[in-house]
């Protein structure tokens, strides 16, 4: 197949991927990244949220949340998601857009790719927050994994 293939569902990006072809396979591989966090967001943080809303909006009558949670919550004034998952909403709508111009065809794709982690390259450091907020995201989890309720 050629570098100009249209892409295919997940089993032929494989087949598409060169070994003299970087350019494709940087493209391929920002796809499944952009593929896995959609599916973080859709079947953790978004779910997730909304069971978080739907208990602090009942917290008072049935005390499902940690009391320690709730407390984090209105000290911080962060809600669970964030303390989990961070920053990872911005990170997913970065990787769309980078994505979407990586891919543009181009005679120079070379040139255009390298020209889009110049623009991007301030983007790149949302992952230092990310990474900062690991070890508390950890052990919050850990600490709600320790609580029975």
């Amino acid at each position: 197949m050629n570098s100009k293939t249209s892409f295919g569902n997940k089993s032929d990006r494989s087949l598409m991927v060169e070994i003299n072809n970087p350019e494709m396979e940087l493209i391929i591989t920002e796809e499944n990244y952009v593929d896995n966090l959609r599916v973080l967001i859709d079947t953790f943080v978004n779910p997730i949220g909304k069971w978080i809303k739907m208990v602090l909006d009942r917290h008072d009558k049935t005390k499902i949340l940690p009391e320690y949670c709730v407390e984090a919550i209105a000290s911080e004034e962060e809600n669970l998601v964030d303390s989990l998952f961070s920053n990872i909403k911005p990170i997913f709508d970065f990787h769309v857009s980078f994505l979407e111009d990586i891919k543009q065809d181009t005679n120079d794709r070379l040139n255009k790719i390298a020209t889009c982690f110049e623009r991007y390259a301030p983007f790149f450091r949302m992952y230092s927050q990310f990474i900062t907020n690991f070890d508390r995201a950890h052990l919050l989890l850990n600490r709600l994994k320790l609580d029975p309720r």
